[in-house]
């Protein structure tokens, strides 16, 4: 799997604020990647769904695996693995901050406390920098 370049990132982040709708929670290093280190590479674009007026989970994924192919990506290069993790965090959708919003949806962060924790539970190499 190729590493996912910023401007990819923001072609998906663009596509589920302007089509595919819903809340969702960009985390990981993707994240990083994003905010604090542009030249951190990352393989995925780690994404929670917080909610979707009207679409089941695996229709939301459906659109994702067909927005990511639209602009180059495959399946892989968009995860919803962290949602296990995040949802293992109790109150966690307190401890969002907004990041992105079009007419369809919009994109969410964790608030650092949810970011650290979420990093220290995994509490690899990568996470401790990512972290730092």
């Amino acid at each position: 799997m190729n590493a996912v370049d910023s401007t990819k990132m923001s072609q998906v982040l663009d596509g589920i604020c302007h089509k595919i709708g819903g809340d969702w929670l960009l985390t990981g290093g993707s994240l990083v990647h994003l905010m604090f280190d542009a030249d951190r590479g990352t393989q995925d674009i780690d994404l929670v769904n917080i909610r979707h007026q009207s679409l089941s989970e695996p229709l939301l994924q459906a659109e994702l695996f067909l927005l990511a192919k639209s602009i180059g990506l495959t399946p892989e290069n968009v995860n919803s693995a962290a949602s296990f993790f995040v949802r293992q965090v109790p109150n966690w959708e307190q401890h969002l901050v907004e990041m992105k919003a079009g007419p369809q949806g919009r994109i969410f962060r964790p608030r650092l406390t949810l970011f650290i924790f979420l990093k220290l539970g995994r509490g690899s190499d990568v996470d401790m920098k990512d972290i730092v």
